[in-house]
């Protein structure tokens, strides 16, 4: 054999081989629990994680927005009945039913409820774009809790100087 043959015998064989490895290779790919299964399956897994992350992110999402708007109708509530109060407050003056001193203390106490009750709302607001914060949101169900104590006993005392 020519060493020109021997060489052209050596190419188709060497090219032969390389092909043979390729197809080797997308056989095992392809076959049942080849690694385009792994792969599919490692991407299933991913999907499936991802998808309960993002409905677990709705629900504390629209857990968050009830709980805000829970918050919103307190506040409002507070404010409406402070606004009654305030009424009531100058008829009592009006109508000699309290001196002025008490009325100015009274007023004083009414308006700083007032005051921080927009501040909570304030804050309430500036939480619908923020992350959540269980912690923070605790504190404001603390102060809202206390400022509406402070409103009773106002509501209570102007009854009883109200009523004299």
């Amino acid at each position: 054999m020519s060493s020109r043959a021997y060489l052209g015998l050596v190419l188709v064989a060497s090219a032969g081989l390389a092909g043979c490895g390729t197809y080797m290779e997308a056989k095992e790919a392809t076959r049942a629990g080849g690694t385009i299964d792994q792969q599919k399956a490692a991407a299933n897994q991913q999907l499936a994680a991802a998808k309960a992350t993002n409905t677990r992110l709705t629900d504390e999402q629209l857990n968050r927005e009830r709980e805000i708007e829970r918050m919103e109708k307190r506040i409002q509530a507070s404010q409406t009945e402070l606004s009654k109060q305030n009424q009531a407050l100058a008829d009592a003056l009006r109508t000699r039913q309290i001196t002025q001193a008490r009325h100015d203390q009274l007023k004083r106490d009414l308006n700083g409820i007032q005051a921080d009750m927009q501040n909570v709302e304030l804050q309430n607001k500036m939480d619908r774009g923020s992350k959540p914060d269980p912690a923070g949101q605790a504190e404001k169900e603390k102060k809202l809790a206390a400022l509406e104590q402070r409103k009773r006993e106002l509501e209570a005392a102007m009854g009883t100087l109200v009523r004299r």
